[in-house]
């Protein structure tokens, strides 16, 4: 299950020099006045064990791009193995970009692993937000999932400039 994206600044204006996707995302891009907001659906209930989701974002000078989910990200119980996704983002000088995912919830015994790279030139507006749900609380699922680890790494000029490892094992603490 894949993601690509490729934006660029053409009469001043940024258009979608690549939008696709793969069963079960769909991209929906809209114009801006500063730019394309891509709205990304999907028509899977969730993610399952095995499940390999990969994201190619890259924005040229100058142009402006954001990426907003269109629901919640739901992790389904996985009885031995993780899902597993990769993403790759990109934004060149006077570029923007805003990653907003939708918030991610883990159902029982679910496991999920992301590792996420962005390299970035100077001169550049980059946002990422992550929500990150302790489950379904009214079924009882309170932080009852096997493993969450998000790997973010942010490179500005090949310097490495923030890096976040955020592992939950519910079993191994409390979470609370």
């Amino acid at each position: 299950m894949s993601l690509e994206l490729q934006a660029q600044k053409r009469d001043n204006k940024t258009i979608l020099t690549r939008c696709g996707a793969s069963y079960p995302y769909k991209a929906v891009p809209f114009r801006r006045l500063d730019g394309v907001e891509v709205v990304v659906m999907s028509a899977s209930p969730g993610v399952l064990e095995g499940d390999i989701l990969q994201t190619n974002i890259r924005v040229e000078e100058g142009a402006k791009l954001i990426l907003r989910g269109q629901s919640y990200t739901k992790l389904f119980r996985m009885l031995q193995h993780t899902a597993k996704q990769k993403i790759q983002l990109q934004v060149e000088r006077g570029g923007e970009l805003r990653y907003l995912p939708p918030p991610v919830i883990a159902y029982a015994d679910s496991a999920f692993y992301s590792d996420a790279r962005v390299d970035l030139t100077k001169g550049v507006q980059f946002v990422w937000a992550e929500i990150f749900s302790c489950g379904r609380v009214g079924r009882g699922e309170r932080f009852a999932f096997r493993e969450y680890h998000s790997r973010l790494q942010v490179w500005e000029e090949e310097r490495l400039c923030f890096a976040d490892n955020l592992l939950f094992i519910p079993k191994q603490g409390r979470m609370e």
